[in-house]
């Protein structure tokens, strides 16, 4: 279930070569990294130097597109 939910959201959200990518790399570089880094879930804060850091904020922003969009 967990792979249905990952494939789900990556054909969704991602752009580029992570849209092709396989779940273990999205695991490792986008939710791995960031659920260390958000401890109490509450606010993402996320270091610029992070080299994934514009692919997660890009992949946010699309899910929030199509909340909004379904929302309406």
């Amino acid at each position: 279930m967990a792979f249905n939910l990952i494939s789900r959201a990556q054909r969704l959200t991602l752009t580029g070569p992570y849209q092709a990518a396989t779940s273990k790399t999205i695991r490792q570089r986008l939710l791995h990294i960031t659920g260390r880094i958000t401890p109490s879930g509450q606010r993402l804060h996320l270091d610029q130097d992070w080299p994934w850091t514009p692919t997660l904020l890009t992949g946010i922003e699309h899910a929030n597109t199509l909340t909004d969009r379904h929302a309406a």
